[in-house]
């Protein structure tokens, strides 16, 4: 048969390809799965018990995952009753900043509903958090923050120390992915972050051991705030529950307080909750408490040089530049703060 001569025919084979082409395309998408457990595509990694920084790095901290760390997951478009779930990350190597996978924490995690398309928001970490409704989060700022030091070796003058990661909130959100189709989340910082250095005088002969360190502002940092991420930018409220206060303790891994030496200096970190307006100004105050009790105290009235002011960003280191010499009985003097490091951290 001489198929170019018959026009219907040849329209025909024309609609034919066309549907051919549709079926080809449904085919290649993923199909809905109700009922299915949504797959996290997500990398992460390992180090000692929890996420921590990395070494500082052309003016940078990377974060690392650790073994078994928790998200908090939530989808308003997935299956009723199977929205949120909590999951753990696997890491494979040390110093990484992605997971190998992700896994639900007890038996169900969340599913495909019958919607065509889910939006998924997620935080970390999961213990410190809760879903209000979609997109919308209450967190947990910790008042007390415990920071590991490395003990030091024989000579050592600058000691290495720790944040406490339960404390360094992130977020992600992933925006109308296909029923049925893998889930990328993109973890970005949120919690903000104040580094100072401690060091004793030079003519000091005594050593000092650190009871506590307490940041004491005039607005809440810590306790229960609420955390709006439907937007371009995350959003966050202070709650009813919440303290002016943070307090540091530093400790080695034997438990004994971090104890300074004349000569010696080390870096300390706290996170703090950060939203609209949070400045800081003359009745912010830091407080060094020894463990004969005696106190130093310095007013942070210095001023961040960022293109916010004085006001706290999200996300970002702030620190303390040119902090005194610990001095019995008078008060610090700083110059100033200096603001910087936007997080590079993310999953793909």
């Amino acid at each position: 048969m001489n198929i170019m001569k018959t026009d219907k025919f040849i329209l025909g084979l024309s609609l034919l390809a066309l549907v051919a082409c549709s079926e080809s395309e449904v085919i290649d998408r993923p199909e809905p799965t109700p009922g299915a457990d949504v797959k996290f595509g997500v990398s992460l990694d390992k180090t000692d018990t929890r996420t921590i920084y990395g070494d500082e790095d052309g003016n940078k901290f990377p974060i690392y995952w650790v073994q078994d760390d928790q998200v908090l997951v939530n989808s308003a478009q997935c299956l009723t009753g199977r929205q949120t779930g909590k999951y753990k990350i696997s890491v494979g190597t040390e110093n990484q900043d992605f997971a190998t996978s992700m896994t639900k924490v007890g038996d169900a995690g969340v599913q495909w509903g019958n919607s065509d398309k889910a939006n998924f928001y997620s935080v970390y970490p999961a213990d410190k958090a809760s879903v209000l409704s979609e997109g919308n989060f209450k967190l947990t700022m910790p008042e007390v923050q415990r920071v590991k030091v490395e003990a030091p070796a024989s000579g050592t003058t600058v000691l290495k120390s720790y944040p406490d990661m339960d404390a360094c909130f992130m977020t992600a959100k992933t925006l109308g992915v296909d029923n049925g189709s893998d889930v990328l989340l993109h973890y970005q910082p949120l919690s903000t972050a104040v580094r100072f250095t401690l060091k004793i005088d030079e003519s000091s002969t005594a050593e000092v051991v650190v009871s506590q360190i307490k940041i004491v502002a005039d607005k809440p940092i810590t306790g229960d705030f609420s955390l709006d991420l439907r937007g371009a930018n995350p959003v966050v409220k202070a709650g009813t529950n919440t303290s002016n206060e943070v307090v540091l303790y530093s400790y080695y891994d034997n438990g004994a307080y971090l104890t300074l030496k004349t000569g010696q200096s080390v870096e300390l970190n706290a996170f703090l909750i950060p939203f609209a307006d949070l400045t800081v100004n003359s009745n912010w105050q830091l407080q060094l408490t020894t463990a004969s009790n005696e106190t130093w105290t310095i007013s942070l009235a210095g001023s961040v040089t960022n293109a916010k002011g004085n006001q706290l960003q999200p996300g970002k280191i702030h620190r303390i530049r040119n902090l005194k010499a610990l001095n019995i009985n008078s008060e610090w003097d700083v110059s100033k703060w200096m603001e910087y490091i936007p997080r590079n951290v993310y999953l793909s």
